[in-house]
């Protein structure tokens, strides 16, 4: 099922053209610390969650800032999320 999803979520992860919130996201990669880039996108709109920024921000610090390598990490969080539904639901 996991591998269904990953597949899934990667078929055209490098096809697509970025979108706005993808160049939302990296618009502020450059900033020299992760507290001026969360505050940076805040400033941009105060309505954003400074969660996924931060974790965004870290990740980019490894992957790099190319919108494809922003991608993965929405791959990894789906997939994840999947996973852990699946843990759950075979619990109840």
């Amino acid at each position: 099922m996991l591998a269904l999803a990953t597949v899934v979520r990667v078929a055209t992860l490098y096809e697509e053209s970025p979108w706005f919130d993808e160049l939302y996201s990296a618009r502020h990669l450059d900033a020299p610390s992760m507290s001026e880039y969360v505050s940076k996108t805040h400033a941009d709109n105060s309505s954003v969650q400074p969660l996924y920024f931060a974790v965004l921000f870290g990740w980019s610090q490894v992957m790099g800032t190319e919108i494809s390598s922003l991608r993965w990490l929405s791959v990894l969080m789906g997939v994840g999320t999947i996973g852990l539904l699946y843990l759950i639901g075979r619990r109840s």
